[in-house]
């Protein structure tokens, strides 16, 4: 499409990986050491910044939202998707997900429930970075819980790969936020 792209995580190793996908897939991407709180970016060098399963693991969600309104030019979008910190949350990202061994999906403590965010804190730390937030709507799952199980079940058993289990799981949006939620915000033109 003409874009340039910049990926950014602070893993050496997820770095490679992603090199080695573009280059099989013929995608010309400039990968870069960095972390969301100090993005290796000028100053308003961006029309999009993407921001996918990532406040949710870090320390300082404010501190990501002003650097990504610094790298952002004027009218820029952001769009983001994370974790909402509630109690349906802990209950299948922590327990189902993580700790209750013949549901465990996720490596262990790959996520923090302290660490979700809420909409309305996301929408706070937006606004202080002068992130304009436009839309927030829920992710949800589309396979019903006794669906979810099998699936986790066949994905334990080694009958699915990660990839089957990702496509099987398959999302929709929904006004239910309690999950997770997906959304865009802008930067205020100059």
């Amino acid at each position: 499409m003409g874009m340039t792209v910049i990926g950014v995580d602070p893993a050496d190793a997820s770095l490679q990986t992603a090199r080695e996908h573009a280059d099989r897939a013929g995608l010309r991407i400039d990968y870069r050491s960095g972390a969301g709180e100090q993005l290796p970016l000028q100053d308003a060098s961006v029309d999009i910044a993407v921001c996918v399963d990532v406040l949710e693991h870090v320390e300082d969600v404010d501190a990501v939202l002003r650097e990504t309104a610094r790298v952002l030019r004027p009218a820029g979008l952001y769009l983001f998707d994370t974790i909402n910190r509630t109690p349906l949350s802990r209950l299948i990202m922590i327990k189902i997900g993580q700790e209750w061994r013949h549901t465990r999906w996720l490596p262990p403590n790959l996520h923090d429930w302290d660490h979700f965010v809420t909409p309305d804190e996301l929408r706070l730390a937006a606004r202080s970075a002068e992130l304009v937030v436009q839309e927030i709507i829920g992710m949800v799952p589309t396979p019903k819980p006794p669906a979810m199980y099998r699936l986790i079940r066949q994905l334990k058993k080694g009958v699915l790969t990660y990839a089957e289990f990702g496509r099987r799981l398959e999302f929709k949006l929904d006004g239910d936020v309690r999950m997770g939620y997906i959304g865009y915000a802008t930067k205020p033109a100059s």
